[in-house]
């Protein structure tokens, strides 16, 4: 059984790895949001339009400082889920991140999040 742990941590480790400039987009998405004081629904894609003012305050509570990227999975050339864990309080995002594929420069932006 040991086995499989050790497989599926060094999987875990291999693909966040294997993805620099996609790691690099998702912390610097996590550390505008640990500076912003006030969130809003155009700056931030965990808040969507609709959402309840409860679910707002929820996302204001998250520590965004203190975090470890947990997987990456590449869904094609351009596009990336990225699993995410908040340490404070405990909570699993997910960020979809995709490459600039218009531009001939390594650009990668957060288009979509959930928890």
């Amino acid at each position: 059984m040991w086995k499989i742990y050790i497989l599926v941590g060094m999987l875990c480790l291999t693909s966040c790895s294997k993805y620099p400039e996609v790691k690099e987009c998702v912390q610097k998405y996590l550390e505008e949001m640990a500076n912003h004081d006030s969130i809003s629904i155009n700056d931030n894609l965990l808040i969507k339009p609709g959402d309840s003012p409860k679910t707002m305050n929820d996302y204001k509570c998250y520590n965004y400082s203190d975090y470890k990227i947990t997987n990456i999975i590449s869904r094609g050339d351009s596009l990336f889920k990225v699993a995410v864990e908040l340490i404070s309080p405990k909570r699993e995002i997910a960020l979809l991140v995709e490459k600039d594929t218009i531009k001939n420069e390594n650009s990668y932006s957060v288009i979509d999040s959930w928890c």
